[in-house]
């Protein structure tokens, strides 16, 4: 991976102009106490940058992609070791599940979420405008 992408070590690439993912992203910034987690869309100018590097990686999800420490993680995985950087319940919960490891069936249900999130919860017509402590942690 190009020196560029390595040094952010826990980079989420997400769907922007999903209503779905852009919750998901806004409650994880609330959780992300120590704010060890920046962010692109997948469609902005960075996140088009970035995955244009990804020599090894077939078929990118449409929805997440969290680069941990260099190491590309998609759908399931991806979401569950977001989760165990967090604190309480949520990290409890997602070290459990991949301690069972049954990511074919996470992965089931991670691309019927993904297959239907637009219809179901909408699209973004319009940028969301985060204020400026936010702002900072995206690319």
């Amino acid at each position: 991976m190009p020196n560029s992408i390595s040094k952010y070590k826990n980079l989420i690439l997400f769907d922007g102009i999903c209503n779905f993912c852009n919750f998901w992203v806004n409650w994880l910034i609330s959780k992300d106490k120590n704010k060890i987690f920046v962010f692109a869309g997948l469609d902005s100018n960075s996140g088009i940058k970035i995955t244009s590097n990804f020599e090894n990686v077939k078929t990118l999800p449409d929805s997440i992609i969290y680069l941990k420490n260099g190491e590309i993680l998609l759908k399931s995985k991806a979401v569950l070791n977001i989760g165990i950087q967090l604190n309480g319940v949520i990290r409890i919960l997602c070290k459990f599940l991949i301690f069972i490891g049954w990511f074919t069936f996470y992965d089931f249900v991670y691309d019927l979420i993904a297959k239907y999130r637009y219809s179901i919860f909408g699209i973004k017509k319009t940028c969301q405008i985060p204020d400026e402590e936010t702002l900072k942690r995206f690319i």
